[in-house]
């Protein structure tokens, strides 16, 4: 369950304890850049990288100091009084190990900044990454070995019509590059989708966002009962004004076999979700 994260068996090789070292200068002005960062859900975990090592801030240190040394005594604290910032600093090799099984094993997202300019404390996200798109942080994932998993993602938009419950699904799956779509009606206990969720094993499903539908309340909790991460998308993104141009350049179609062709085009509502799939995927 979500939460429970000291019950899944991680398999870190724990390095020693990495030092955090800010002047009095740095330590106020990156407090202030991290207080005034828009809120982020929390299944994400945000990681800055100083170059000779990585740091964690907030509730993410606290979640961070749990995780991967069993014990909050190793937290630091930058910044004074009321506005201390709880922080840990962690190694390079306990970074990669950190970032794989945050990935792979408690499907959560990462999001690692860098510094531009450290007398403005100019911190930009640069590498973004979640269980079903693994793509930025690949080579931290996996190194140099053979090693591969699958991170199929999927993205699902609700309808109704003439009085019918209605699914359009997308998906993709990073080991076969195969691109998927499909219609369906289901039921008010989303039985079709549980089944569907069984054969593709998603690590994520797009959904649209502050959608407070009974139907998508439902559908939630069919994503939660099967352990997949649940990411909300602008309602605008799914829409597939565009999807035949972004297929044509997808699947280097030249004009004269154009995506347009393609029955699967029909499935608007497929379409609507694969217009989200692709933008989240960019």
């Amino acid at each position: 369950k979500r939460g429970e994260v000291v019950l899944w068996p991680l398999n870190m090789a724990v390095q020693p304890i990495q030092q955090l070292s800010l002047d009095t200068g740095a330590e106020i002005g990156f407090v202030w850049f991290f207080r005034s960062m828009p809120d982020a859900p929390s299944t994400t975990v945000r990681i800055f990288d100083r170059n000779e090592y990585y740091t964690v801030h907030g509730q993410n240190a606290v979640f961070t100091a749990k995780t991967v040394y069993h014990t909050t005594t190793v937290l630091k604290y930058l910044g004074k009084g009321e506005n201390k910032l709880e922080s840990i600093a962690l190694s390079k090799p306990n970074f990669e190990s950190f970032v794989r099984d945050l990935l792979l094993v408690l499907q959560y997202r990462v999001e690692v900044y860098q510094c531009k300019s450290k007398a403005h404390n100019d911190w930009t996200l640069t590498y973004k990454a979640s269980p079903g798109n693994l793509h930025q942080l690949e080579d931290i994932i996996f190194g140099s070995s053979e090693m591969s998993t699958s991170s199929c993602v999927l993205a699902a938009k609700l309808t109704n019509e003439n009085g019918q419950r209605a699914v359009g699904v997308a998906y993709t799956d990073s080991a076969t590059r195969h691109l998927g779509v499909l219609e369906f009606v289901d039921n008010d206990q989303f039985t079709n989708m549980e089944g569907l969720l069984v054969q593709l094993c998603p690590k994520e499903c797009l959904v649209v966002a502050n959608d407070n539908s009974p139907d998508a309340a439902k559908l939630r909790q069919v994503l939660q009962r099967s352990s997949v991460l649940i990411t909300e998308r602008k309602k605008a993104e799914f829409a597939c004004k565009d999807i035949v141009q972004d297929l044509n350049r997808l699947l280097r179609l030249e004009e004269k076999s154009s995506a347009a062709q393609m029955s699967e085009v029909d499935l608007k509502h497929a379409m609507s979700s694969l217009s989200a799939l692709i933008k989240y995927l960019e």
